[in-house]
């Protein structure tokens, strides 16, 4: 807490007690502002240290792009197809990993369909009314083997309306139910969750209670058989169970939309090199971002509050350059491409950012994209070093929290410092404001009974003179 300065201090003195108190505080809180300028550096340097950890993470995103596996669940980078159907609408396509560029013809048959079962059901049936007490009711559907857990549902509420919510709400059962009332009577409809043969109703068993048995599910007979998908894919036909159908041509998932057994659709898939390209320019993209940010935080020229760059100097920003040079050091022992360089992927000399030779890069892709692949995707490639390299600084014991870390911690001892210089200085300001208190009553003191002698010095002179 501020020592207050009396506005009234050295009103008996005439002395200018109160700007001596005002300069002496000045003098005493120099070491604030040094503990200030100290404390402004070191927060400088952590948030410095946190944006280059943030564009370290970016970096290794990045890598992780280009080191998707073929055949993995995610898009893959390297050997990146697209798909294009003509012959009018009907059929979709989309590519994935694996895929191989190559025309295929193909011709829809006929469409996956559920199985439907359906009856109507007495016209006094009460929707709402209880039917007997409890009982199972267990679905088996045809694609069910041995293994296949049993579908069985438990009848709480035996009510026509209890029974359809309870199908409805059990995802296990694969079956769908609805009430449909023609005007006259109401009809249960069962239907297959899925399409195709395998997951059609094979049987229906009801145990434990007759009156569900005979008044609903008795009355149920097939509306609607299931099947599947038939397609010709170059003269090879092919049964599906869904009218998405996947790796039937491999990497390829084609969508069924109609059927018509006259008509052919074409199926182009090409390569797709511009998203390779996309993938290694954002890889660029981030590799120079990081050095780029390294170089505004350790260039001395940077003016900030203490005239030089955050980082300059520092080890931390000398070992993320490094480290990430690291990532661009693959060479295949063989092939038409066997370095970055090679393939116009090359470091400034000046700067050390990289510079991407479209050209170069693209013709690398159509001509030898075994080779691109290996640079990136091999076991010691690009992508595998990136992670290493990132892995190593970013985890909780790494470059970055340990040099967090400590900045934290010395933070924290500049703010222990702060409160107790500050608390000195209160001290010794009181110290000096009662001693100024106590110098302007004595001074008052003197200067009064300095007037008063005086004053009687000059009686005594008027009558020594009368």
């Amino acid at each position: 807490m501020a020592t207050a300065i009396n506005s009234n201090l050295g009103a008996g003195s005439g002395l200018p007690l109160t700007e001596t108190l005002a300069k002496l505080r000045t003098v005493e809180e120099a070491p604030l502002a040094l503990l200030a300028k100290q404390y402004q550096r070191n927060k400088s340097k952590l948030d410095a240290y946190n944006t280059l950890r943030n564009t370290v993470a970016s970096f290794q995103n990045a890598g992780n792009a280009l080191a998707k596996p073929l055949l993995s669940s995610d898009k893959n980078l390297f050997g990146a197809t697209t798909a294009k159907v003509t012959g009018g609408e009907g059929l979709t396509a989309t590519t994935g990993n694996g895929a191989i560029a190559g025309q295929y013809s193909v011709t829809i048959q006929s469409l996956a369909t559920r199985g439907v079962r359906s009856g109507a059901l007495d016209s006094d049936l009460d929707r709402y009314a209880q039917l007997g007490t409890g009982g199972t009711v267990t679905f088996k559907l045809k694609g069910d083997t041995a293994d296949t857990e049993p579908r069985t549902l438990e009848l709480k509420d035996t009510s026509l309306e209890g029974i359809v919510r309870a199908i409805n709400d059990d995802k296990n059962l694969g079956v769908r139910a609805t009430i449909i009332n023609d005007g006259t009577s109401r009809h249960l409809q069962l239907t297959a969750g899925d399409t195709g043969v395998d997951a059609d109703i094979d049987s229906i068993t009801i145990t434990g209670n007759d009156d569900v048995k005979t008044q609903i599910f008795d009355k149920l007979t097939n509306t609607q058989a299931a099947a599947n998908a038939s397609i010709k894919i170059n003269d090879i036909v092919v049964s599906s169970g869904s009218n998405t159908v996947e790796d039937a041509i491999q990497g390829i998932t084609l969508n069924l939309t109609a059927a018509d057994p006259s008509k052919a659709y074409t199926l182009d898939v090409a390569d797709n090199t511009e998203a390779t390209l996309e993938g290694i320019r954002a890889f660029v993209t981030s590799y120079n971002a990081i050095l780029s940010q390294i170089g505004v935080y350790t260039d001395y020229t940077t003016k900030s509050e203490n005239n030089t760059a955050p980082l300059n100097g520092d080890y931390l920003a000398r070992s993320v350059q490094s480290r990430i040079r690291e990532t661009l050091t693959p060479v295949l022992d063989s092939g038409d491409y066997r370095t970055l360089s090679g393939m116009g992927i090359t470091t400034n000399f000046k700067t050390g950012q990289l510079e991407i030779d479209e050209t170069k890069l693209t013709t690398a892709l159509r001509e030898r994209p075994g080779d691109v692949t290996a640079i990136f995707q091999g076991e010691t490639g690009v992508a595998a070093k990136t992670k290493a390299v990132t892995e190593e600084m970013l985890r909780t014991d790494g470059l970055f929290y340990n040099g967090r870390t400590s900045l934290e911690r010395t933070q924290e001892n500049l703010e222990k410092q702060d409160e107790q210089v500050r608390a000195r200085i209160e001290d010794t300001m009181a110290r000096y404001t009662a001693r100024f208190v106590a110098l302007d009553v004595l001074v008052a003191q003197m200067s009064s009974t300095s007037s008063y002698l005086t004053s009687q010095i000059s009686v005594l002179n008027g009558t020594r003179n009368s």
